[in-house]
């Protein structure tokens, strides 16, 4: 590929992510899994999340409250479970660990074989679906280690945040208000810290081969010389993704004109069960849509990380507050 003019470093890489993740539609099998580990939208994840408290905490109350009645339950009741009973409840048990195990497997390398593709496909070179998985495997556990131990720690300081911001809400003093307000922004920013180290930790994994400790090393390294290129490269793609979500709003909103006109047709005509058809048909292919594009843009949003990571690490990248104000 051609060198990039600074001055146009993101529109070139966002030009080039575009045109690799539409003209290779298997990246977009990949991205449908790799939006559950939820790294295109991270950004807006950290800032929805940190101010959602009551939500965060409380399905954790939730859950370990529904988990202790049910293991009271079972236990007062284990004399009356036949052994056959039991038997197919822990082979379903069993069956849904393998099935989520496997789902987590998937992602996983998903991951892994959206970075290891957006590097060969950029360099005009080919790779199928298959291979990328194939190639992605190898680096599972360092993958794997990195999301957990990241999300983890994204999750615990948004937990703090959450907390810090319901503190501001009942503490009637403006100078622990205040102090709150500012911890919280702190552990704002450390979340997205994790995010990008998440991202460059796992670049280095796949595309140099780099063990996990050294990996992580070499991410926090390249993200401390590099931050201001990386939080503008996340404002460009949280403000993309606000856009591709309008967009998908509206053409929802438009799709949805023809089934009202149908609607009002088939009532008026009396017909009982066409309408429920007709809805049931706007369902599926609105999920559809609703998959397709979020399929597509989580796969474009890591090929255009890995592609800034590949740029970064052929040296020349300058961000645009340097070169406005440098």
């Amino acid at each position: 590929m051609d060198n990039i003019d600074s001055t146009s470093l993101y529109r070139n890489i966002l030009k080039r992510a575009l045109l690799i993740t539409w003209h290779h539609k298997f990246l977009w099998v990949l991205g449908f899994f790799t939006t559950f580990l939820g790294l295109g939208s991270i950004y807006e994840m950290v800032f929805r999340k940190s101010f959602q408290y009551d939500i965060l905490f409380g399905k954790l109350v939730g859950k370990f409250t529904t988990i202790s009645v049910s293991s009271l339950l079972i236990s007062n009741n284990l004399d009356k479970v036949s052994v056959f009973n039991l038997v197919l409840f822990i082979l379903a048990i069993a069956a849904i660990t393998a099935l989520i195990g496997f789902l987590v497997w998937l992602t996983i390398v998903s991951f892994g074989a959206l970075i290891k593709s957006a590097q060969i496909l950029d360099a005009g070179k080919k790779i199928s679906l298959f291979k990328s998985l194939a190639e992605s495997r190898k680096k599972f556990w360092p993958l794997f280690f990195t999301n957990i131990v990241g999300k983890s720690l994204i999750f615990l300081f948004l937990a703090l945040t959450g907390a810090l911001l319901s503190l501001i809400l009942t503490d009637n003093s403006i100078g622990n208000a205040l102090i709150y307000f500012f911890a919280s922004i702190v552990f704002v920013a450390i979340s997205l810290l994790f995010s990008f180290l998440i991202i460059y930790t796992s670049c280095f994994a796949v595309l140099k081969s780099k063990k996990l400790l050294l990996a992580a090393h070499n991410g926090w390294l390249l993200f401390k010389e590099h931050w201001v290129v990386s939080v503008e490269a996340a404002v460009i793609l949280f403000f993309i993704n606000l856009l591709v979500k309008v967009a998908l709003a509206i053409v929802i909103i438009l799709f949805s004109v023809p089934l009202m006109i149908l609607l009002l047709i088939f009532y008026s005509a009396a017909l009982s069960t066409l309408p429920t058809a007709a809805v049931v048909v706007w369902v599926i292919i609105s999920v559809i849509i609703m998959l397709l594009a979020g399929s597509f843009f989580s796969a474009f949003q890591i090929v255009a990380w890995t592609l800034l990571f590949d740029k970064i690490l052929k040296g020349g990248v300058l961000s645009k507050l340097h070169r406005i104000f440098g």
